[in-house]
């Protein structure tokens, strides 16, 4: 099976995730200015289906923010509502509104982060390949887009592809970083909060700050195509306050210097989710 194209502009039929302004959608859409954009689910298919009636059998490919087991399908950073996202909660919203593509495309790439990433993800690829009748491709770890609108994966992450016939051995994202130094369990977290802006206990939050590697900060290549799953303020030496941006519990930017961002332990998605 052909692996699906990183580099702009996305071939085939192609709708892009409308939220705007978002750095990662943004850069997808200046990379393939043709793309349909959506709003929602519905509108992402009829985006999909006007462009599939002059190249019949072509790869289609939707962009967005994604999660294990779930593309955001018009919520830019957030799921949205049950229109504006797939995954295993909704089917009964997404299997219908996409029934029509059957026969319509040979291949669907989903552009966002770790959407193919574990159980969740394999068994959501393999429901879209079942109803769709096509075989259904997304990343199993972290995703970047570039200004230029390439996509580029961290080292170690590859392609999740379920076909109709075949449920895909499950793929876990690779770890990012190396193991933490003595400095992250030194870091006072003053407080962290989940997706929908809900506190954690104080406890909770100096467990996340012990979490992060802090001695092995990134520049990623491109804007981050995951979803928001929480926020955390840092206080650090000489009273030092930052505020950082969790993406999919697996990477944390600096709010005050966006391009800069750190990788984090297994065990932080464990004590974001209260494990």
């Amino acid at each position: 099976m052909p692996v699906p194209s990183m580099d702009a502009p996305l071939p085939g039929c192609v709708s892009t995730d409308g939220a705007t302004p978002d750095a990662y959608l943004d850069n997808a859409r200046a990379g393939t200015p043709n793309a349909g954009a959506h709003t929602s689910i519905q509108t992402a298919v009829a985006n999909l289906l006007a462009r599939a009636k002059t190249s019949p059998g072509a790869t289609a490919s939707l962009v967005g923010h994604g999660a294990p087991g779930l593309i955001s399908v018009g919520g830019g950073r957030s799921p949205g509502t049950p229109q504006q996202n797939i995954s295993l909660n909704n089917t009964a919203v997404w299997v219908p509104l996409l029934q029509p593509l059957r026969g319509q495309v040979s291949a669907l790439n989903l552009y966002g982060a770790q959407i193919g990433a574990g159980a969740l993800g394999a068994h959501l690829l393999y429901d879209i390949a079942r109803v769709i009748n096509a075989v259904v491709s997304a990343p199993a770890g972290l995703i970047y887009c570039t200004p230029r609108g390439d996509f580029l994966f961290p080292q170690g992450v590859v392609w999740q592809t379920a076909t109709p016939e075949q449920l895909p051995q499950p793929i876990n994202p690779p770890t990012l970083g190396r193991a933490p130094s003595p400095i992250s369990a030194r870091i006072s977290a003053t407080a962290a909060f989940n997706a929908k802006g809900a506190p954690l206990s104080s406890r909770s939050a100096q467990a996340l700050a012990a979490a992060v590697l802090w001695d092995q900060p990134v520049e990623p290549p491109g804007a981050v195509g995951g979803l928001v799953s929480g926020r955390l303020r840092v206080g650090f030496m000489r009273g030092a306050l930052k505020t950082f941006t969790i993406y999919n519990n697996s990477l944390i930017r600096d709010d005050s210097t966006p391009q800069v961002h750190y990788p984090v332990t297994p065990q932080f998605a464990a004590i974001a989710l209260g494990r």
